[in-house]
């Protein structure tokens, strides 16, 4: 089986996917479930690791051209289940194997992989369904975001998500898209009802959301953050050199961090990989990965 984290060339979601299970043969205790299915039917896995017992949560994939975001959720995943599976392995002096017993992890690599297959192959990806094909027919999906109905999945979660569709028409999106269409109405798409399931039932402690690009680390919503989260945000700069940061005016409210900290009042964040333009250079991976590795293993057992 080709090594994802070493390949040339970007993986496809079925590599993804044979490594999820790749884990979990090397290390048993390693639970999947299905999330549930994208547009084109594609399967959303979850991995998890320890008691689900309000588990930390790591989402990467949901932007299509965010390759980081997916591949840095399943290595943090590898990563935390060769510490756990070596009994008194730290991080910065905490036993991964003593706080995993008590609260665990849980990890969603590639919540949209339908967009991720349309930005890495193109139409093709979607040829069992015709409408993502002619909805687009001009497009080669070279910055893709959306799920494979034209919907940004980091713009359909209930969290002002009206204030949200008015700011991205301002910038005439106002219809099914490559990038920022909310969709016709909160929780429209099935990989953001997945993932909505998900949380309801897993009901996490915190929940991480990653993307790319900027090195930028966002952590409020609303007039009050939730406890703990202060502390959170500046351990993960502190330890990464990213920058807190505000979200611009278009980028308020409707992803799955700003309607986490609504619906739970626990602490979410949106961390974004790396530096330059997307599709980030595959080439950019294991320097990214190694800036925010300690940081990350470190936010799931806190």
């Amino acid at each position: 089986m080709t090594d994802i984290f070493k390949s040339p060339r970007l993986a496809s979601e079925v590599e993804i996917n044979e490594r999820i299970f790749a884990i979990q043969r090397s290390f048993p205790f390693v639970k999947i479930r299905r999330a549930g299915r994208s547009v084109c039917e594609r399967p959303i896995y979850a991995l998890t690791i320890g008691a689900m017992n309000a588990p930390a949560m790591f989402v990467g994939g949901t932007h299509g051209m965010e390759w980081a975001s997916a591949l840095t959720v399943l290595r943090l995943c590898e990563d935390m289940a060769a510490l756990y599976a070596r009994r008194g392995a730290y991080v910065y002096g905490i036993t991964v194997s003593d706080a995993l017993l008590h609260r665990g992890v849980v990890f969603l690599p590639l919540l949209n992989p339908d967009g991720y297959e349309l930005r890495r192959r193109g139409r093709a990806a979607c040829a069992a369904r015709a409408r993502a094909r002619s909805r687009f027919p001009n497009s080669d999906f070279p910055y893709w975001q959306s799920n494979a109905r034209g919907v940004d999945l980091n713009r359909n979660f209930g969290a002002a998500f009206w204030e949200a569709r008015r700011a991205a028409a301002k910038y005439g999106v106002v219809r099914p898209s490559p990038t920022r269409f909310g969709g016709p109405f909160p929780f429209s798409e099935p990989e953001t009802r997945a993932v909505k399931k998900l949380i309801a039932t897993c009901r996490p402690r915190s929940l991480f959301s990653l993307h790319s690009q900027g090195e930028e680390i966002y952590w409020r919503y609303g007039a009050t953050p939730p406890e703990g989260s202060e502390y959170i945000a500046k351990t993960l700069a502190a330890l990464t050199g990213y920058k807190l940061c505000e979200p611009e005016t278009v980028a308020l409210g409707a992803g799955l961090k700003d309607w986490f900290i609504k619906r739970y009042d626990r602490p979410g964040f949106t961390i974004e990989l790396g530096r330059g333009t997307n599709p980030l250079p595959y080439s950019d991976f294991d320097a990214i990965y190694e800036r925010v590795q300690k940081a990350l293993l470190v936010a799931a057992v806190m």
